[in-house]
């Protein structure tokens, strides 16, 4: 059987046959190539998108960092950062050390809080944030009079994650502070309450 083109010319069976295949793959291959979406919210970092979480995975990034300012009085914070959501996180805040207990005085001291956080611009990774906390400390040891003190109040701070995960964060904030404390007549109590401003500058690790 010998088949003609429009034009009058003689088209063999097995190029007409090869014609047909080539098209029909041809008609298949955008179909072939669609890539499949990737699900799941993403955060940028240096410019690149990364997955928060894949679907079905409970793991979020989570930041440890230790606060230099407290340094200074000779205690040490650590914080414990974990997302929440694309633009949310919470903290845990536990540190110690020999601080200052008063003017001339210094004693052991032991801190304890929780903070909750909103990134206003960017994400977990880098962004501008405003955060709410609230921290507990507890004096003991020798010299000790029982003292205490709460403190919350606002935060706000930026955080910015470079490579290998190196997290930079300084943040700018005030406490509302009530402290107690034995009184010298046995058995009283003395309360005093203040605003303090709050300052820190942390280093640390995101993964």
């Amino acid at each position: 059987m010998t088949l003609r083109s429009a034009r009058g010319s003689p088209i063999g069976l097995p190029a007409f046959v090869a014609g047909v295949a080539l098209g029909a793959g041809l008609r298949a291959a955008p179909a072939a190539a669609a890539l499949p979406e990737v699900p799941g919210a993403v955060f940028p970092l240096s410019g690149e998108a990364t997955p928060l979480a894949e679907e079905g995975s409970a793991e979020l990034p989570m930041t440890l960092a230790v606060n230099l300012a407290p340094l200074v009085s000779s205690t040490l914070q650590l914080r414990w950062e974990l997302a929440g959501g694309a633009a949310w996180s919470w903290s845990l805040v536990a540190g110690g050390g020999r601080g200052r207990r008063g003017p001339d005085s210094r004693g052991w001291v032991a801190e304890a809080g929780a903070q909750l956080r909103w990134y206003l611009s960017g994400l977990f990774f880098k962004g501008l944030f405003l955060a709410a906390e609230a921290d507990g400390l507890l004096a003991f040891g020798e010299g000790s009079r029982g003292e205490d003190a709460l403190a919350a109040g606002p935060r706000v701070g930026f955080k910015l994650t470079g490579l290998w995960g190196l997290t930079l964060e300084a943040h700018l904030g005030a406490a509302y502070v009530r402290k107690t404390a034995d009184g010298v007549i046995p058995g009283s109590t003395v309360v005093a309450a203040e605003v303090q401003p709050i300052a820190g500058l942390l280093v640390g690790v995101t993964w």
